[in-house]
């Protein structure tokens, strides 16, 4: 404080106020002339001397803090210094020519995030507000604003002008709304608008782990979309859905969902308004929130068609792109971004031809390093469901996978690629078959090294199996610790069951030794994963476990026995052919052999077949697939067969590919069930 007095006794107020800049690091606030000279000379005293008096003494300390910090201050080189007013340009040219300090800050950052701020180091450049002011005066105004610690950077020219006026306008449409009663939603922090206010997202939203209060946090930005004057920019709204699907979870109540969804509308609008703003790999993750939270994408098909263009338009100009940025062509398009995107427009049941054609195209360009299992297996998987597909793609996604070592891959993106090989024909070859083969060490790899997690997924593990046989790799040691691993489920599980009925198990183990308890816990994670894969498996998961395991020889009656009394509780998935010929498969020979219970499981299989709808068998495929099945197990039921000869003499000659016919006639022919078939005989002879 007497430091302060002194100033303002030897020197008057003007003086001194010119003076404390310079004294910003001993003091911590640095007073602006223009802000100091509304203050009373009391004022200016007491916001002197509150930091100095924590950080000095005496006033002896005082000067010597003062004089120590004068020396040692650089000027930043002649090119620093031009490039950083060429970017601060472009930054506030961007914005309209006008822009708050805090918004500038966070554009700058977005802008030019690989511009070294060490270079001010050591310099009188300690902040933007130093940088414009000390340098920038031909270019830019500043001003303050209601906010103290908010300036004003405005373009000395007339875009600067108009941007002012428009900021201005704004800034008047957001007090009416902070004035008006939705103005309550912007006092949740501390009873007063936060600096940059509803303009702007509020910092950290990773950070929140309550949904209700990232809501909160996010509800002043809907208030002033609706009242105009939001300036959310299109990359902001897609952080602010990404973080609302990270927590949607929490939305357990109806009241709490249409909370949710009314955010995601909104910010769902403000990303379309500036789709083409956005990079690929924004609009990928605009794209996987819209799948993730949204419930009927009927509310979203002007995002989705605006994305579309958006891609093609960037996919369509990669070639002439490709020769400008070189090296960098990968910021464009990823396959990481490319298998976000067309798997959501996938699981929306949406194949945007032109969408999915133009990124086969993009694929062929990106590098095989690029690449990794999970981005490889989910292109492969949508494109398998996509009918025009690109043979040429999918050679160049199998030439990269070979690369993969067995450590990149995992349950998931193993299943998913080799299903999706097999679904577009790609198991025909000795080289696809190599390439399967190959996917089943890679599986027997991550048995070896990771034990039954390995196969803790039932989906994954009935994925894999049942694409291997069907291209007929018979990996005789991925099959048998498959069915290993499935029969010691089954057997904890049931051996559980008995054990928690019995009365007279011993429940505590009180004389277990430390290394008991070892063992126990060992035996009790065991005991989870068996119960857990067990809660996860449905009807069609071990069906096609099942119908692999029996193809590939390795089923052994009493896990047979457990996993068909499990899928008569489960039950089949209506209409699904896939399931359905497995079981036949798997159970079809015990019940044409007069096997033990040989009359449960037909009666089962018969029913199972009973219950398919007319409309699973339209097309020539599914008949076939179930035909085979029941031709391979022998399994003869004039009920069902009669069902397949109805639904062959629906069908057109259009709907044949080459060999299904005569793929038809062989299955018929092995059946030899002439009595019920030959209507289906007839109407094949009858085609063109």
């Amino acid at each position: 404080m007497r430091l302060a007095l002194v100033l303002l006794a030897l020197w008057g107020q003007q003086e001194a106020v010119a003076f404390m800049p310079r004294l910003g690091p001993l003091f911590g606030r640095v007073l602006q002339p223009g802000q100091a000279n509304s203050l009373g000379r009391g004022q200016v005293a007491r916001l002197a001397a509150v930091p100095a008096l924590r950080t000095a003494r005496s006033l002896g300390t005082c000067v010597m803090q003062m004089t120590d910090v004068k020396p040692g201050l650089a000027e930043p080189s002649e090119e620093t210094i031009k490039q950083a007013l060429s970017n601060a340009e472009e930054v506030v040219k961007s914005a309209g020519g006008c822009i708050d300090s805090l918004s500038f800050g966070r554009e700058w950052k977005e802008m030019y995030p690989t511009f070294d701020r060490d270079a001010f180091k050591g310099t009188r450049i300690t902040s933007f507000n130093k940088l414009l002011s000390m340098y920038g005066s031909e270019l830019f105004s500043i001003e303050s604003t209601k906010k103290k610690e908010v300036k004003l950077y405005i373009l000395k020219d007339s875009a600067g002008a108009e941007g002012k006026v428009a900021y201005q306008k704004a800034e008047q449409q957001l007090q009416e709304l902070a004035d008006s009663p939705l103005g309550v939603f912007f006092d949740i922090r501390g009873g007063r608008m936060r600096a940059g206010g509803a303009r702007a997202l509020p910092p950290n939203l990773s950070s929140y782990t309550k949904l209700d209060q990232l809501l909160d946090a996010l509800e002043p930005n809907l208030v002033a979309f609706a009242g105009g004057v939001s300036v959310v920019s299109a990359k902001d709204a897609v952080t602010a859905l990404n973080n609302i699907k990270r927590l949607n979870y929490q939305a357990r109540w109806p009241v709490q969902q249409s909370r949710a969804e009314s955010f995601v509308q909104v910010f769902v609008d403000i990303a379309t308004r500036g789709i083409s703003t956005l990079s690929t790999k924004s609009i990928a993750l605009l794209l996987n929130a819209i799948e993730a939270l949204s419930s009927d994408r009927r509310g979203f098909e002007k995002t989705l068609q605006a994305a579309s263009m958006r891609i093609q338009t960037l996919a369509k100009g990669i070639e002439i792109l490709l020769p400008v940025v070189g090296d960098d062509a990968d910021e464009i398009f990823t396959p990481q971004a490319v298998a976000v995107i067309v798997t959501a427009y996938q699981r929306m049941g949406l194949m945007d031809k032109a969408l999915f054609t133009a990124l086969a195209g993009v694929v062929k360009t990106l590098p095989a390093q690029d690449f990794d299992a999970q981005a490889l297996s989910n292109i492969a998987n949508a494109y398998s469901m996509f009918e025009g597909r690109d043979d040429d793609m999918f050679a160049q996604l199998a030439l990269t996978s070979s690369t993969l070592t067995a450590d990149s891959w995992n349950p998931t993106a193993l299943s998913l690629f080799a299903s999706a090989l097999v679904k577009v024909g790609m198991s025909e070859s000795e080289g696809d078959k190599a390439l399967l083969h190959q996917l089943a060490e890679m599986q027997c790899a991550m048995y070896a090294s990771q034990g039954a997690r390995a196969f803790s997924s039932p989906a994954n593990l009935a994925q894999t199996l049942s694409a291997l046989a069907t291209a007929k790799v018979q990996h005789v040691r991925l099959f048998t610790c498959a069915a290993v691993v499935v029969a010691q489920h089954f057997r904890l599980c049931v051996g559980q069951q008995a054990q928690s009925g019995n009365l007279l198990m011993p429940q505590d183990m009180n004389s277990a030794n430390k290394g008991g308890k070892k063992m126990a816990n060992r035996q009790d994670a065991t005991l989870l994963a068996a119960k857990r894969f067990m809660e996860q498996a449905t009807g069609l998961d071990l069906a096609l476990i099942a119908g692999a395991l029996s193809d590939a020889g390795a089923l052994q009656p009493d896990l047979a026995s457990d996993m068909l009394g499990h899928i008569r509780r489960s039950g089949l998935p209506a209409g699904n052919t896939e399931a359905l010929a497995a079981v036949i498969r798997a159970f079809g020979p015990a019940a044409s052999i007069g096997a033990k219970d040989s009359a449960e499981v037909h009666e089962f299989l018969s029913l199972s077949f009973s219950v398919l709808p007319s409309a699973a068998l339209t097309s020539v495929e599914p008949i076939k697939r179930v035909l085979r099945a029941m031709e391979e197990a022998e399994w003869k039921d004039g009920a069902s067969v009669t069902k397949l000869t109805q639904a062959i003499c629906q069908l057109k000659s259009a709907q044949f590919k080459p060999n299904d016919r005569s793929e038809l006639e062989g299955s018929m022919a092995g059946l030899n069930m002439p009595r019920h078939l030959s209507p289906a005989i007839a109407h094949l002879m009858t085609m063109p």
